[in-house]
């Protein structure tokens, strides 16, 4: 059972419970899982999460059932959870039985493929030497009293949920380009990869070579040109806002193209006098793209994969913690930017370290005063 204190009133914690309960299996088939969740409000500030609501906690949950049932069986952690993932024929990719204040959750969904968790496995275990790393580990650990190692291989699955998006694209008698989508800029990319996308489609559409990133820009989310937007969550608005541009853009390319003629000038100036022959002809170079699930549903889901090794090393006497060593294995299809990606999957480490060990919420109980309401004291 999974008890939440949600605060004054439930608010966003109610997405946090809720990913937590349908996600709690992570990588694992465990048929006599029972995921109760119960919620309750408290004389405290509300709770709100900040990145990715419900997924550490659900991870935490069901990587320390594994833990403890290794250790209560003596057996190897890593070989518990090889034993218990789920198999590519598998069907069902929720516990069975999933209720959130008494009342029963949706059936799971079918595994979506590629299911590529056993390749990600055993890959990372040989980049990382796993095997001699638990044999090192092994001899730190009898030849040390008051400092001891641990090393831990784990996995994880994120279920991303698509939906219907629309981006605009307006160009101008300049040749100037401006992107107008549904998403939010908030510091994970989004406005370089709808970028990046239009002047591939553009350009390889109609010259064999993307445009200039000088001629594209990305305005700032208006509900005057993109009404009723949805939200910017989940990881996936990068991706839904890149493939609603790429449509427009490719739409555009095929009204675009009776103007586009051979030449040797640069593609700059051969997209500059495309745009000023197509406005000549009096051309819209205004349009709309928009993306749907291929499911024709509301939502269209499909799950992602990774795994890590770490290796830590604690001082039993004062507490004190090191990090020895760490990597990540992460499959995330065909990245539209690897080094925003890669920086993606780096700061979500540091964000999991802090939040696991050094993060803390004091409240005062008599007050119900948040303490730790800056940078400072929270760490």
């Amino acid at each position: 059972t999974i008890h939440a204190i949600t605060g004054a009133v439930p608010g966003g914690a109610i997405i946090g419970c809720k990913e937590a309960t349908e996600t709690v299996d992570q990588t694992y088939s465990i048929p006599h899982l029972h995921v109760a969740t119960k919620m309750y409000t408290a004389n405290l500030p509300l709770r709100v999460p900040v990145r990715g609501p419900g997924g550490p906690e659900a991870s935490t949950f069901i990587e320390s059932v594994l833990q403890r049932i290794a250790h209560h069986l003596d057996l190897d952690p890593s070989a518990v959870r090889e034993t218990n993932f789920y198999s590519p024929t598998a069907t069902d990719m929720c516990p069975p039985s999933v209720s959130m204040m008494g009342r029963p959750m949706p059936p799971p969904r079918t595994l979506t493929e590629p299911y590529v968790l056993p390749r990600i496995w055993e890959e990372l275990k040989a980049t990382s030497g796993w095997e001699g790393r638990k044999s090192e580990v092994e001899r730190f650990n009898t030849a040390n009293r008051w400092r001891k190692r641990g090393l831990a291989m784990t996995t994880l699955r994120y279920p991303r949920p698509l939906s219907f998006s629309s981006a605009l694209i307006n160009v101008y008698k300049d040749g100037s380009v401006v992107l107008h989508h549904e998403g939010v800029e908030m510091g994970q990319g989004l406005s370089i990869k709808t970028v990046q996308t239009a002047c591939e489609t553009l350009g390889m559409g109609l010259f064999g070579e993307a445009l200039p990133t000088s001629l594209v820009r990305m305005a700032d989310l208006d509900t005057a040109f993109m009404p009723n937007p949805g939200p910017s969550a989940g990881s996936t608005a990068s991706e839904r806002m890149c493939w609603a541009i790429h449509d427009a853009a490719t739409k555009l390319v095929d009204k675009l193209m009776p103007f586009c003629k051979p030449g040797d000038a640069s593609v700059a100036d051969r997209w500059r006098e495309v745009i000023t022959a197509a406005d000549g002809a009096k051309v819209s170079l205004q349009q709309q793209g928009e993306y749907k699930p291929l499911s024709g549903k509301p939502f269209e889901f499909y799950d992602t994969y990774g795994a890590a090794v770490s290796e830590v090393e604690i001082d039993v006497l004062t507490g004190e913690r090191r990090i020895h060593y760490c990597e990540m294995l992460y499959d995330c299809g065909k990245s539209l930017n690897p080094l925003i990606d890669i920086g993606q999957a780096e700061g979500a480490l540091v964000m999991g370290i802090g939040f696991h060990t050094s993060e803390e919420v004091v409240i005062d109980e008599s007050t119900g005063r948040l303490l730790t309401d800056g940078t400072w004291e929270y760490k």
